[in-house]
């Protein structure tokens, strides 16, 4: 809990555990290896930061079964600093979101991508300057519910050319702007109680990144937007003002988030931290 880790982080097939509070980030501008790939059995990231720049913040593959609380996942900023998918949820994995905060994804990527026979949830989650918000593909399944979608580039939701084996069921959702970005359909889809609008007046919020917590949390403990946290897009620095937060009724858990280009020139190279590894003894280097 408390750490801060950045490089390539891969979870092993038969393992499983819980890491809470930690900040992960990867930047690259070569190949995109994901900042955390899960491989294995399940695994719980409850109030985590996983973010990159380039490549994928989280992917679930193989058979592996990952739930993300809590979370602020996708991109460090606008342009370069954005990330290829926030979750990418691929082969026959499972994936369980909750209250997590998903934004910054490329301009032609959606922020949640399901494909193949992978399957998901998304519960109470705020998606945000995403190419898509969520996108389905081929025979994956994903459940959508009680979540606000906003401010993407083209849409909030996309049905791949082969997506007629799909399914998608939304209940309860908010999407501002247009909705579907093309006629294409999953081949099952079911839709109860949702507020979809166009409308540019509605698009304001009070408290931009806030979000319903989970029971027994009080919500502005919640700090999950890299944006919001510091004020603007990219890596804070020493001199990066911070916003004054407003009163809380218990102290709320923030987390820093170093400049990774300093910190990695400064560090010996013989740094556990920065280089690949695991998060413990069940986590391997990516391969």
């Amino acid at each position: 809990s408390g750490a801060r880790l950045w490089g390539r982080w891969s979870v092993s097939r038969f393992s499983q555990g819980t890491i809470r509070g930690v900040m992960c980030a990867y930047e690259t501008e070569g190949v995109a290896w994901p900042c955390v790939i899960n491989r294995g059995d399940p695994w719980l990231f409850d109030h985590c930061q996983i973010r990159s720049a380039g490549t994928y913040a989280v992917m679930c593959a193989k058979t592996s079964s990952t739930t993300l609380r809590r979370c602020g996942l996708g991109g460090m900023g606008s342009g370069s600093r954005r990330a290829i998918n926030a979750v990418i949820i691929m082969d026959s994995s499972w994936c369980l979101l909750q209250c997590c905060q998903i934004e910054d994804t490329e301009n032609t990527h959606p922020g949640v991508r399901l494909m193949e026979n992978a399957g998901g949830r998304l519960e109470n989650c705020t998606l945000q300057r995403n190419g898509y918000g969520v996108a389905v593909d081929n025979n994956a399944q994903v459940d959508i519910i009680g979540c606000t979608m906003r401010d993407h580039d083209h849409a909030a939701l996309f049905a791949g050319w082969e997506a007629a084996n799909a399914a998608m069921d939304i209940r309860r959702c908010t999407a501002y702007g247009r909705v579907w970005h093309t006629n294409d359909r999953p081949g099952t889809l079911s839709e109860c109680d949702n507020r979809f609008t166009v409308s540019a007046m509605q698009e304001a919020f009070e408290d931009e990144g806030n979000m319903m917590g989970m029971p027994g949390e009080d919500p502005s403990d919640l700090q999950l937007s890299w944006r919001q946290a510091f004020g603007g897009g990219g890596y804070p620095t020493a001199d990066t003002p911070r916003k004054e937060a407003p009163p809380r009724r218990r102290p709320a858990r923030q987390m820093s988030f170093p400049n990774l280009r300093d910190l990695d020139a400064a560090a010996p190279r013989s740094s556990s931290l920065a280089s690949e590894g695991s998060f413990g003894a069940n986590l391997g280097p990516a391969g």
